[in-house]
């Protein structure tokens, strides 16, 4: 989808819940079809996720957003938290959890918007710093990134044991 689309953005309630959860569930299956030398998720963990998302939506230092079309169909979501470390400078850097959107609305302005909704959270806080990380053999979110001023810094890598 090329076309500018009408949406809007809004801070996540309990109601989104159920939603955020199948689109946390999108993205890992996602990113583990990309690159399958991710670390899995644990049976059950969709329970915990919902449990999270519960706490993170009355969190301050967090940021849980889903975006809906003007009819109001869920087509994506961002999360964005504050993390503190007391031997980094600075101190408090901000941190994009989580970015998703429906594979039908991409390319319609939509990932952009969130991230600017995310990086307007950090701004009001006072943090200048962010950091987010992205799946090795993603192409399509690494130029993502880059265009909206993000670049590698670090490289994780695992290694597994011999099968």
């Amino acid at each position: 989808m090329n076309e500018e689309l009408d949406f809007i953005i809004p801070e996540a309630t309990p109601a989104d819940i159920e939603v955020l959860v199948e689109f946390r569930c999108q993205l890992q299956d996602f990113i583990t079809e990309l690159n399958p030398n991710l670390f899995g998720l644990t049976a059950g963990w969709e329970e915990k996720k919902r449990d999270q998302y519960t706490g993170i939506i009355d969190d301050p230092k967090k940021h849980l957003i889903l975006a809906c079309s003007g009819a109001g169909i869920p087509i994506g979501m961002g999360l964005a938290s504050i993390v503190g470390h007391p031997d980094f400078v600075p101190p408090q850097f901000g941190y994009v959890d989580d970015l998703w959107v429906a594979p039908e609305f991409r390319r319609s302005g939509v990932g952009g918007r969130i991230v600017e909704s995310l990086l307007k959270f950090f701004e009001d806080q006072g943090i200048d710093h962010i950091t987010l990380n992205y799946v090795v053999g993603n192409p399509e979110a690494e130029r993502f990134w880059k265009k909206l001023g993000f670049n590698p810094v670090v490289v994780a890598a695992n290694r597994s044991p011999k099968t």
